[in-house]
């Protein structure tokens, strides 16, 4: 099934937020609903809370690094595509 924008949630999770800012932007402009995230744990939190579609997930944050952030989405959220910034 293709996803569709206006359907497809998105999670952009960065501890820069002029990034998460931009990535926001564009994609709600192109009509995804996107949530953002400033760290890993509360990532996970917002992961286990509700489905997304995709997480664009930094791997260089301060707490819960990346890589953990990323294994433990894979639990909370299986079947989320996660792309590592």
């Amino acid at each position: 099934m293709r996803r569709v924008p206006g359907r497809s949630r998105i999670l952009v999770v960065d501890d820069d937020a002029a990034i998460t800012a931009t990535f926001e932007n564009i994609l709600a402009g192109e009509g995804y609903r996107v949530a953002t995230a400033t760290d890993g744990d509360q990532a996970i939190d917002l992961a286990a809370r509700q489905p997304f579609d995709v997480v664009l997930l930094d791997l260089v944050m301060p707490g819960t690094d990346g890589l953990d952030a990323l294994r433990r989405l894979r639990e909370v959220a299986p079947r989320a595509r996660i792309v590592r910034t």
